[in-house]
C-alpha cells in the first residue's frame, strides 16, 4: 500500500511539472525545464538510475574482494590507507578517472579492518601484572605463546607464589634502544629456573585467518617483596607493516587491480 501511494505521489508531482513546463534529456537523464529556464533532475522518478554510483561498506575482506571482482572495470583502482589508530582503510574506486577516460569517481566500495582482539591484548600499552594477574593472563592467552611452553611458564610463576613470605632475590631488566639492560638482581623459581626474558607469540593482526610471529619482552622485578611483570611487544610497528604489506599483495593478486597507498 505504501509503495502504491509513493508511486502515485511521484506520478502526480511529475504531472504537475509537465503541466507547467517541459521535460528535456541531458546526457540521457530526464530534466524538467521550467518556464523561467531552471532545470530539475528527474532521475529519481525513473525505474532505475542511468549510471552506477554510491558507496558500500565492508568489514570482511573476502566479501570486499568478491564484490570488487564482480563490479570492477578497466578504470577501477584500489587504495589502502593504514591509520595510526589501528584501522586499515581500503577503497575500490570503481569508476576512477584515467588519462583517456574521465569518470565521476563516485561509485566506491570501502573495507575497514581493525586490529584483531588477540593483537590488541599483547600490543596495546605495556602490560603490568602482579603474580596472580600474570598467571590469569597466561591461562587466558597462553595459546598464543609458541615459546616457551605456556603450561611450563604457568608452573614457574606459580612456584614463585609458593615462596611468598620467604626471602627472594629480585631480577630487573629495562628496555633500551638495543633491547635489554640486565641488572644484578634476579628472580628464580625454587629449583633455580629463571623467568624467561622474552616470549614468542603467534597472533592475527588484521584478519583472523592470518597469524604473525612477534616477540614479547618480559621485564620482571620485585616490588614490596612481590614479583611484578611488565610485558611489551618488541617492534610492533614492523609486525603491523608486514601484515599490511601482505594484505595489499593479497588484494592485488586476487583482484588484478593496482593498489595504491
Amino acid at each position: 500500500m505504501e509503495n502504491n501511494q509513493s508511486e502515485f505521489t511521484a506520478a502526480l508531482e511529475a504531472g504537475k511539472l509537465l503541466a507547467k513546463g517541459e521535460v528535456i534529456e541531458i546526457q540521457g537523464v530526464p530534466h524538467y525545464l521550467a518556464p523561467d529556464g531552471t532545470k530539475e533532475d528527474l532521475e529519481c522518478l525513473m525505474e532505475c538510475p542511468t549510471r552506477n554510483r554510491g558507496h558500500e561498506l565492508f568489514n570482511h575482506l573476502p566479501s570486499f574482494i568478491e564484490r570488487t571482482n564482480k563490479l570492477k572495470s578497466d578504470s577501477s583502482i584500489i587504495k589502502a590507507s593504514p591509520e595510526r589508530t589501528g584501522i586499515l582503510k581500503i577503497e575500490t574506486n570503481l569508476n576512477a578517472t584515467t588519462s583517456d577516460n574521465p569518470q565521476w569517481g563516485d561509485w566506491k566500495l570501502f573495507c575497514q579492518l581493525a586490529f584483531q582482539p588477540e593483537w590488541n591484548v599483547w600490543a596495546g600499552d605495556s602490560l603490568k601484572l602482579n603474580q596472580d594477574g600474570f598467571i590469569e593472563f597466561l591461562q587466558e592467552h597462553g595459546d598464543d605463546i609458541t615459546e616457551p611452553d605456556g603450561a611450563s611458564l604457568i608452573e614457574l610463576i606459580q612456584d614463585l607464589s609458593a615462596r611468598e613470605g620467604s626471602e627472594c632475590q629480585s631480577f630487573s631488566r629495562s628496555f633500551d634502544k638495543t633491547g635489554w639492560v640486565t641488572n644484578k638482581q634476579k628472580v628464580t623459581g625454587s629449583d633455580g629456573a629463571e623467568i624467561p626474558a622474552k616470549l614468542a607469540i603467534r597472533v592475527p593482526i588484521w584478519t583472523e585467518d592470518e597469524k604473525y610471529e612477534a616477540t614479547v619482552l618480559v621485564q620482571a622485578k620485585v616490588r614490596d617483596a612481590q614479583p611484578v611483570f611488565v610485558l611489551k611487544v618488541k617492534n610492533p610497528e614492523k609486525v603491523v607493516l608486514q601484515a599490511t604489506k601482505d594484505i595489499i599483495e593479497k588484494i592485488a593478486k586476487e583482484t588484478g587491480l593496482p593498489v595504491y597507498r
